[in-house]
């Protein structure tokens, strides 16, 4: 499967506005959570960015993910692989990685349409180590099996999110993983 994203970081009074947003339009809202992501191995990936190894600790639920780039006709798509593991494999496999790269974060998500697509939206509010206050991000993501439909629905993602946020445009932010590990 191919995770098709687009994630921008946003101010508190737009999380707040976009919740109030998603709700209104019927939106489903989920429960919150909190997420404790473990980054155990990162490599760079051949089509760029980063190919990476995940635990996500979810509290009741723990998730092994895989994500990793491919090249789309001249696009990278991201392919990821996830399956939920047992407490005791995650924290016999953590111990392996004492350098792993946590971040904590609090998710609010939602499933939604746009035109005519069923899309999840994520907000994240996250604490870096390296900034002095909470940051907040808003992620519109689509799955797909079909690689070639990668950059249309990319666009389609970014499409939404300006939409949502009412701006002309809007810049992409680096995945959760670099801003932590990149002090960005």
């Amino acid at each position: 499967m191919y995770e098709v994203e687009y994630k921008t970081e946003i101010t508190l009074e737009e999380k707040r506005k976009l919740d109030a947003l998603f709700r209104a339009d019927g939106f489903v809202v989920k429960e919150s959570v909190t997420q404790n992501d473990y980054y155990i191995e990162v490599t760079d990936s051949p089509f760029g960015g980063l190919d990476l190894k995940r635990y996500r600790d979810e509290g009741k639920n723990i998730f092994y993910t895989v994500k990793t780039y491919e090249n789309a006709g001249g696009h990278k798509a991201r392919k990821e692989i996830e399956k939920e593991v047992s407490r005791a494999e995650f924290l016999e496999e953590i111990k392996k990685y004492p350098n792993a790269v946590k971040i904590i974060k609090d998710r609010q998500s939602y499933l939604g349409k746009y035109q005519n697509m069923k899309l999840h939206v994520d907000m994240d509010s996250v604490k870096f180590d390296h900034s002095p206050n909470m940051r907040y991000f808003i992620e519109a993501e689509v799955l797909t099996e079909d690689q070639s439909e990668v950059r249309i629905l990319k666009d389609m993602m970014k499409e939404f999110l300006k939409t949502s946020l009412g701006k002309d445009d809007i810049i992409e932010s680096p995945g959760m993983f670099s801003m932590a590990f990149d002090k960005i």
